[in-house]
């Protein structure tokens, strides 16, 4: 079995559909309940095309200092590692599914849905806490989400849509998937070494 091939068997991608799936169809479910008029993943504050760029750009901000920390601090490294460990080597199509499913779900479910219930911080706790690890090396990555919650909550209230935390939410868990796979990569020994 190739490198390629084991990402498949170390990290089930299908089931993380399916958890994603029923958190979409459970805030749509919450949004319609509440008698909300679902707005879609447009802005409403501000323009389309300013709503998207300030996603991205905070996005790029936020890898930004991710990579930085990586070269300071020895948790940050250990982290990545332990992504690259159980991840492993991604596919490019695994990359974009898993960014883009996690990032709608995610978006939909607490700033599309809890947010306007429960307000900015009780959901950015709650968004934080649900990202979580089996060991303590994880602990970093779950204050980083409580961290990102109040961003992402605070980019959705601004432009009055969920555009912006999409955007923003996508190109971080993108970026940072294709480096923990390129990280994965190198620490995955090759099928022909013994």
């Amino acid at each position: 079995m190739s490198h390629q091939d084991q990402a498949v068997d170390r990290f089930p991608i299908g089931i993380a559909s399916v958890v994603y799936a029923i958190a979409l169809i459970l805030a749509l479910l919450w949004i319609w309940l509440r008698g909300d008029t679902w707005q879609g993943l447009g802005s409403v504050n501000v323009s389309f095309a300013f709503s998207f760029g300030a996603g991205l750009v905070i996005a790029l901000l936020v890898v930004l200092l991710g990579r930085i920390m990586l070269l300071y601090f020895p948790w940050a490294r250990s982290l990545e590692n332990e992504f690259a460990l159980m991840l492993g080597p991604l596919r490019t199509w695994q990359i974009i599914l898993l960014a883009l499913i996690s990032s709608v779900a995610e978006e939909v479910f607490f700033r599309g849905a809890m947010q306007p219930s429960l307000g900015l911080v009780i959901t950015s706790i709650i968004f934080g806490s649900l990202h979580f690890g089996p060991r303590r090396v994880f602990l970093p990555w779950t204050f980083m989400a409580l961290g990102m919650g109040l961003v992402l909550g605070i980019l959705a209230d601004w432009s009055g849509g969920l555009l912006a935390s999409v955007t923003c939410h996508f190109t971080i868990n993108a970026i940072n998937l294709v480096f923990i796979s390129i990280r994965a990569r190198k620490s995955t020994p090759h099928p022909h070494t013994t």
